[in-house]
């Protein structure tokens, strides 16, 4: 690339990259929570509104072909808030969970995303107390079971030696529908890591 040139997007590309570094989460703090033992402290609390996506979320090209707009009023909530779907709620006898993301990865992979408790229309809270990248440590995985006033929810664990397609442990939390002051709330009751196999 002529000089010229060089210099005419240097300074585009030095602020892509501080506003990438701006997205990363502490990978760390993000799964540190589900080693900890005392899950008596909620990150959620009742009444609290929807939290907005990090600035200048959006899809790459690419990747907004494919995607998802909303269906359901909660799924509406959470894209006025500016978050971008990764896909259809999952929703039984009231409770609705909603995954969103911030951003993606090379593959399309999402990135800075969140899984959003709503029941009866009410915003509850999030299954994780920090944003998630696909493929990382404490990266949610799926809804093992929904079933009246219980979640199960799956995390991936991975060391430092597990490739990135595979990760050797899985972290199976169990959560609670409480009512407190009259709105929904979502709670840890118990956190189970084991073997992925």
């Amino acid at each position: 690339m002529p000089a010229a040139h060089f210099k005419h997007f240097t300074p585009i590309l030095f602020f892509a990259a501080v506003l990438a570094a701006q997205h990363v989460p502490d990978l760390k703090a993000t799964a540190s929570w589900l080693d900890k033992n005392d899950l008596s402290k909620n990150w959620n609390r009742p009444g609290r509104p929807i939290p907005h996506a990090p600035r200048g979320a959006e899809l790459d090209d690419f990747c907004r072909a494919k995607r998802y707009h909303a269906q359901t009023p909660e799924e509406s909530f959470i894209e006025k808030a500016g978050w971008i779907l990764m896909g259809k709620s999952t929703a039984v006898n009231g409770i609705s969970i909603v995954g969103a993301q911030a951003f993606n990865d090379g593959m399309c992979r999402p990135t800075q995303y969140q899984e959003f408790v709503f029941v009866r229309g009410q915003y509850a809270g999030t299954l994780s107390p920090a944003l998630m990248d696909a493929r990382e440590d404490g990266a949610f995985s799926r809804i093992a079971s929904l079933d009246g006033g219980h979640i199960a929810a799956e995390f991936v664990r991975y060391t430092e030696k597990d490739p990135r397609c595979c990760p050797s442990r899985i972290s199976q939390v169990e959560y609670e529908i409480r009512g407190e002051s009259g709105k929904p709330l979502v709670a840890v009751k118990s956190v189970k890591t084991g073997s992925a196999e």
